[in-house]
């Protein structure tokens, strides 16, 4: 007898899980689906925000490339209008105002 409810114990799960019917994974697997048309609309339009902010950037700093250029082109018509005058160009240890004032004397500025 001891033996039957041993046998009967082994090899009869008592706590078996029953599989999911066929419909509960087509439902999952069409949710999982969803979710992945989502996550692709989603990662399309990082995508071309990406791209949008990269090209601005682009123009961005060819914008500023430009504003450098003439900046230094300025500079260097200045220097040469001050050497053309005399006045020393190397204005290490003066202040905004007196260069200002010696560039307003000068009719630079």
């Amino acid at each position: 007898m001891l033996a039957i409810i041993l046998c009967a114990d082994i090899f009869v799960p008592l706590g078996a899980t029953k599989s999911p019917n066929i419909d509960e994974i087509e439902m999952m697997l069409k949710k999982v689906e969803s979710n992945l048309s989502v996550a692709a609309g989603v990662t399309s339009a990082a995508n071309k925000a990406g791209e949008q902010m990269l090209s601005e950037k682009v123009a961005e700093k060819q914008a500023l490339k430009e504003e450098v250029s003439a900046s230094k082109e300025k500079i260097s018509a200045m220097t040469s209008t001050m050497l053309f005058m005399g006045v020393d160009t190397s204005l290490v240890g003066m202040d905004t105002t007196t260069i200002a004032n010696m560039m307003r004397l000068n009719g630079i500025k």
